[in-house]
């Protein structure tokens, strides 16, 4: 994404290490970078970190990018949804009040995880010979259709 607006992570690394200012100038850059392409900016000031379901009485579901912090409350996450993949792995009880937690992507590329409680649809990379893998998903969770493509 970074190289997409023509930045790349040296220059922000060392932007921080430079300073709030200097990091404040990069990061400005690529904000108009980003609004050189219509489209792009509401895009990602809209972009949801997860999304929710409505409790159908089993329990609401919650679906996240990579991963979660199980010793953070929901509240807390912040971008733990995108980045706290290994936290993902370790849920083997309820996360507050989910009955069941989905991700569509593993880092690790460990492959479709369909039947545990924090549950992976990933099938590895398309581009890397892996299928792309998509569900029907019960308000209770339950997986009702697998698509693989």
């Amino acid at each position: 994404t970074l190289q997409a607006y023509g930045g790349d992570a040296r220059t922000g690394l060392s932007a921080t290490r430079e300073g709030a200012m200097v990091m404040a100038r990069w990061t400005n850059r690529l904000r108009e970078a980003m609004r050189l392409h219509p489209g792009h900016e509401k895009f990602m000031t809209v972009l949801q970190r997860a999304a929710i379901t409505e409790d159908p009485g089993t329990g609401a579901l919650l679906f996240v990018h990579a991963g979660i912090d199980s010793t953070r409350p929901l509240a807390a996450q912040g971008d733990s949804f995108w980045w706290a993949a290994g936290g993902f792995d370790r849920l083997t009880t309820r996360f507050e009040t989910f009955a069941r937690i989905f991700r569509g992507y593993d880092p690790a590329k460990g492959g479709a995880r369909l039947d545990d409680y924090a549950v992976t649809l990933d099938g590895g990379n398309p581009a890397g010979g892996g299928p792309l893998l998509a569900a029907a998903i019960a308000p209770d969770g339950t997986i009702e259709a697998l698509f693989e493509a």
